[in-house]
């Protein structure tokens, strides 16, 4: 079966298609028996955020090092987008309050943690502050791509520069390459359709992982379900 996945740029002008096989996809292109949850935060899906990571962790040759879940199986809510999208949304350009991408991430070594995140392209207003508290932790926002983990295309006339997630894919390889770190990432889109990751970061994502297998990588993935 086919499944259109939208471009997790937060824009969600882009459209390709991913043949997947094996989801069990039933009406509406979700599993069968899976639904929106209304209760949860932030309009974030039980169980269907994890439908695509489901798909991509059945690829083969997915990295031994990173493993892909959906957001409903978190077990930190300090790298959970939908627990801090509502305190980010202050920050965020108005016309792209319901549309960005969010990607937070904690990343431990040697008994330390730095928490870093990241928002889709350009919707963070021009006064945003560098580093955020939020839940009596403090975030170090990464606002531009540094390019070290390469984009590649996500539909005809895009790549995945300057995605969220890329953005921290980037940030960590360039601090912690080559080091034993331990890597949480939480990434939240806004598309019902295609949750989590966009199509290019789920090529430069775990292409960043099998070239640095030091890293242990745990990616929850899922969206807040508000846009096509």
């Amino acid at each position: 079966s086919a499944l259109r996945l939208a471009n997790g740029s937060g824009d969600l002008d882009d459209l390709v298609t991913l043949e997947i096989t094996g989801a069990g996809l039933g009406a509406g292109g979700l599993p069968p028996g899976k639904k929106v949850d209304p209760n949860i935060p932030d309009g974030s899906l039980e169980k269907t955020d994890n439908l695509l990571g489901d798909s991509l962790s059945g690829i083969q040759g997915l990295p031994t090092n990173m493993r892909v879940q959906g957001l409903s199986d978190i077990p930190d809510q300090a790298i959970n987008p939908a627990v801090l999208r509502p305190q980010l949304d202050r920050f965020i350009k108005a016309s792209k309050v319901d549309r960005y991408s969010l990607a937070v991430a904690s990343v431990t070594e040697n008994g330390r943690t730095e928490h870093i995140l990241a928002v889709s392209g350009k919707a963070l207003k021009g006064n945003a502050p560098h580093t955020i508290d939020l839940n009596g932790k403090t975030y170090k926002v990464v606002t531009t791509d540094s390019g070290s983990v390469p984009s590649v295309a996500n539909g005809p006339n895009s790549t995945n520069f300057n995605h969220a997630e890329q953005k921290l894919a980037s940030y960590i390889r360039d601090n912690y390459s080559g080091r034993n770190a331990s890597v949480s990432l939480g990434v939240q889109n806004t598309s019902i359709n295609s949750p989590g990751m966009c199509l290019g970061c789920r090529q430069t994502i775990p292409d960043f992982a099998s070239q640095n297998p030091n890293l242990q990588i745990d990616i929850f993935e899922g969206t807040t379900g508000v846009n096509q």
